[in-house]
Formats: C-alpha cells, sequence, structure tokens
C-alpha cells in the first residue's frame, strides 16, 4: 500500500495522527484527487447510465458492434483487393478497393464494444485523413486502428458516419502509389459509392416482375414496368410498341372514356380520338384518398433522392438480414452461424431461411423468410403484436422495410417480436406456450444462461464489457480509458 495523504483513512486524515492510518480495499492506492473536469464527465455519463440499465446497453453495444462488423465486411473486401465476399465493390471499378481485416473475435460473447482492424495500406495516413474529416481513433503501430462505437453515447448513424468516411479515403487511395489521390472529384466519389458501373440484375431480366427498387428503364426497354403494391396508386411504364397506332393485337387500346385523348376529351367527337402511351390503358379516375396518400409521399420524395433512398434500403434490409442471421438458426435448430441461440437455452429455437438474393443488387427492400414451424400461428401472433407482414402459403414470409418511412428501429422491433414469439413456441406440441411467464421470456432475451467468456480468464484486461466480479474474483478490473477517472 502507499502510506501518504491519499492512501490514508478518509475518518482519520484530518486528526493527522503521527501514525499511518491505511484506507481499505482500493482506496489504499489512491495518488491524488480526481480532476473536477473529470469527476463532472463521470457524473454527466452516470446520469444517463442510471437511466437505462447494463442489460440493455449491453443488447444496445452488441447491436452497435454488430453493425459495424457487417458495413465493413458489405464495404470493404476482407482479405484481399477482388474478395469475393465484398457486395459493393466491383471488379469493373477505377480502383481496387484496399481490403479490411477484422481480428477481433466474431461471437459478439468473446469481445466488448471495440473492433480491431488491420488495412492492406499503411495505417498512418488513413489517420491523418480522418483528424481531417473530425473523426478520432485509436492506433496500435504499426497496422492496427482500434474502433468502439460505446452504447452510452454512440448511435448507429456515428456507425454509419464512420464507415462513410472511411469508405470515401479509401476511394481516394492510389494503391500504386501508395497515398491519396486529393484531386479526386466529388463526381468521381459519388459515382464509386453510389454504384454507377453496378453489375446488377438487368431490368429487362425481370420484366413481368414488379420492382421496388430504383431503376431506369430508357434503355432496357421492358415490356411493362409497374411501381405499386395491392390497392395502391402508382404509375406504370408501358412499352412503345404497344401503344403506337392504337395498342396491338395482344393489348389493344380501351376504346372509351377514359382512353380518349385528354385534349378531345369534352369536344365529345363522333369518333375516338385515343391518347398516347400508357394513358390508353386507363379505367377511372383515381381515387382521392389514393391521391392523397400518394401526394404526401411525394412531398417526402422531393426532399431526397432516388440514390440516397436506395443506399437507405440497402442499409435497412442489410441490418434486417443481419438480425435474422444474429438471432435465428438458418438451416437447423443447432446452426453453428447462430450467435445468440445456445445449446444450453431451455426451448430449441426455430429456425429461419432467407431465400432472398444476399446480394443487394439482385433484391429490393424485401427479404422473403421461410420457418421451420407452421406460418399461420406465427402470422397470427404478430397481428396481436400490431405487426402486418405479407405472408405467401405455404411457408412463406416476406417482410420489406421501406426506406420512404421505416427505420433501424422498426426492423429491430420486428426481429425482436418475432423473437419473443419463438421463445413461446413449443416445437414439439408444434403451438405457442401462452403461459411462459415474462421472467422466463427476459432471461432467454437476455442470454440467461450465456457460455460466453468468463472473466476469470482475462484477469488483466480492461473490459469494456458488462459483467459482475463478485463471485469470478479476477485480480484487477479496469472499466475507463486513459486521461478518464479509473475505477
Amino acid at each position: 500500500m502507499l502510506q501518504g495523504w491519499w492512501g490514508n483513512n478518509l475518518k482519520t486524515k484530518f486528526l493527522l495522527k503521527d501514525e499511518f492510518d491505511p484506507s481499505f480495499g482500493a482506496d489504499m492506492f489512491k495518488l491524488s484527487n480526481p480532476s473536477p473536469v473529470l469527476n463532472a464527465m463521470l457524473m454527466a455519463s452516470l446520469d444517463i447510465y442510471s437511466q437505462t440499465s447494463v442489460e440493455e446497453l449491453k443488447e444496445k453495444q452488441f447491436l452497435l458492434t454488430g453493425y459495424l462488423e457487417f458495413m465493413i465486411k458489405t464495404y470493404f473486401p476482407q482479405t484481399s483487393k477482388n474478395s469475393s465476399d465484398n457486395i459493393l465493390i466491383r471488379s469493373g471499378n477505377r480502383r481496387n478497393m484496399p481490403s479490411v481485416e477484422i481480428i477481433t473475435p466474431s461471437d459478439p460473447e468473446q469481445r466488448g464494444c471495440q473492433l480491431s482492424l488491420i488495412f492492406s495500406v499503411p495505417l498512418t495516413p488513413v489517420q491523418e485523413e480522418m483528424q481531417k474529416r473530425g473523426v478520432v481513433c485509436d492506433i496500435r503501430m504499426p497496422s492496427v486502428m482500434r474502433v468502439a462505437p460505446v452504447p452510452l453515447y454512440n448511435s448507429f448513424t456515428d456507425v454509419h458516419k464512420f464507415v462513410r468516411i472511411l469508405y470515401e479515403i479509401f476511394l481516394g487511395f492510389d494503391t500504386e502509389k501508395r497515398k491519396f489521390d486529393t484531386q479526386m472529384s466529388n463526381e468521381d466519389l459519388m459515382t464509386e459509392i453510389h454504384g454507377g458501373d453496378s453489375d446488377g440484375l438487368s431490368l429487362s431480366s425481370s420484366n413481368s416482375s414488379a420492382c421496388p427498387s430504383p431503376t431506369t428503364v430508357s434503355d432496357s426497354e421492358p415490356d411493362f414496368y409497374l411501381n405499386s403494391g395491392a390497392g395502391g396508386i402508382g404509375g406504370i411504364f408501358v412499352n412503345e410498341k404497344f401503344t403506337e397506332k392504337g395498342g396491338c393485337e395482344t393489348f389493344p387500346m380501351l376504346q372509351g372514356w377514359w382512353g380518349n385523348n385528354l385534349k378531345t376529351k369534352f369536344l365529345l367527337k363522333d369518333e375516338f380520338d385515343p391518347s398516347f402511351g400508357a394513358d390508353m390503358f386507363k379505367l377511372s379516375n383515381p381515387s382521392p384518398v389514393l391521391n392523397a396518400m400518394l401526394m404526401a409521399s411525394l412531398d417526402i420524395y422531393s426532399q431526397t433522392s432516388v440514390e440516397e433512398l436506395k443506399e437507405k434500403q440497402f442499409l435497412l434490409t442489410g441490418y434486417l438480414e443481419f438480425m435474422i442471421k444474429t438471432y435465428f438458426p438458418q438451416t437447423s435448430k443447432n446452426s453453428s452461424d447462430n450467435i445468440l441461440i445456445r445449446s444450453g437455452n431451455r426451448r430449441n429455437m426455430p429456425s429461419v431461411e432467407i431465400i432472398t438474393p444476399s446480394d443487394p443488387e439482385q433484391r429490393g427492400c424485401q427479404l422473403s423468410l421461410i420457418f421451420s414451424v407452421p406460418l399461420t400461428p406465427v402470422q397470427e401472433e404478430m397481428q396481436k403484436r400490431g405487426v402486418v407482414c405479407d405472408i405467401r402459403m405455404p411457408s412463406v414470409m416476406r417482410v420489406a422495410p421501406v426506406p420512404l418511412y421505416n427505420s433501424f428501429t422498426d426492423v429491430h422491433k420486428f426481429v425482436r417480436i418475432l423473437y419473443e414469439i419463438f421463445l413461446g413456441f413449443d416445437t414439439e406440441k408444434r403451438k405457442f406456450d401462452t403461459q411462459m411467464s415474462n421472467e422466463d421470456l427476459m432471461t432467454e432475451i437476455h442470454g440467461g444462461d450465456s457460455d460466453g467468456l468468463s472473466l476469470s480468464s482475462s484477469n488483466s484486461s480492461a473490459c469494456p464489457s458488462p459483467t459482475t466480479v463478485s463471485d469470478s474474483e479476477p485480480d484487477f478490473v479496469s472499466a475507463t480509458n486513459r486521461h478518464f477517472i479509473n475505477q
């Protein structure tokens, strides 16, 4: 112990005894008084902390770091410049994208909020470019950058911004000269980011399908292109070959009031004057209610762009895919790919299979899911909880987070509700256990029987992940960073 002023027992310190009266516990190692500024920061964080719980923070930590991992694996090659696992980086791009290797364990129970990254390009210039953009990350020379989204104050938006900035930096990196191209134009940058040379599925190969993904029809010449849903108003593109000279044998024009040329309609001529283009297929006036709904969505649409909506669509559906693959077994009840479902759980978790292509360029916002349990009772339980999803019997549920009005929170709520429903499903009786208590449910959801890494196996490490020290008896536990108050 340190036999000085700060190691003295607080109760007898100001009695100024001749003999040293030691403090108890960790207080005997005190060196000085804490900084008032750091104390104020600590009090502010504790105030936020008091509004939540360790379990909620741990869950958000898992989701934040999982989202960071998902984004990095999506935007950057993992092992080489031409990694086939990468979704956005295409071989036709003008620049070879540097790779990013994640050396932190992928199991969230074996890590805190931090991911350690190794780049295939020099670390120092990457850090310098990030600092110019207001991003400060910890590095460990010669090659490791440590990134830690903290659940107490970081958000999914912060993670998105970090990956976007890193992506922009890498687009400006000349891999041959090993330096950054500061002359790269904004036009080039946006072309690269939004996939200007994407090798996605051609529209012409899906002529008969309704397509909710933004695209261009002027050059691909489909027969029809419809963007709407059942009972909804929408616009339809009709190829000119069906509208020239009054249509064709297969698709003749409708010679009635709504198919008449608008300019001559009210002249009430004896001869029919056909409309041009898709207007010749009109049947009636649009619903005023649907028109009002359309105008409201167009008002929102005018505040953004097709490119931004497509990017959000990719992130939303990617996040839904990530959450489903994380929370549910993919092929069997004991799938090793599943992170949260452990073999020791009281119930075997039903599996969820995603049959939609994993490449975002080959899909819209929708994922089609097949469950290992009957579809109808799952849908009924979801409707009781206020969630309405489209189903296709006998086994497919279609889930589509729409970028115009859905959020990451909506995706999280959907997965959480589905997870709660599955926890109450008796796989042997093939029905739901309506008597399952809230205590049982919360125990399952928050991993009450988690087989995670024991604290005692990492006694000398700082641990940002919430845990209990009373029983595991480590030598030391530190929960801070340099320049901050230590406990």
